[in-house]
């Protein structure tokens, strides 16, 4: 899962680094994605200030997503 979603957040970050706004939303969505499997990993490390970071991220990256729509 660490591996998924290493490689999605590399794609949303290349995909939101195009500055597209035909693409924003696929690459906010991606983000969203990664940090979903981050915050899997971290809930089963038990590592909770990850957690939490990733749940941050998660939650501002759904925001955009949202504002893109």
């Amino acid at each position: 899962m660490r591996w998924l979603g290493f490689f999605l957040a590399f794609i949303s970050m290349w995909i939101l680094s195009q500055a597209n706004i035909n693409t924003q939303v696929l690459g906010w969505t991606l983000g969203c994605t990664s940090a979903l499997c981050w915050m899997e990993a971290a809930h089963k490390d038990g590592d909770t200030p990850r957690l939490l970071m990733e749940t941050m991220y998660f939650t501002l990256a759904a925001l955009a997503v949202y504002n893109w729509l």
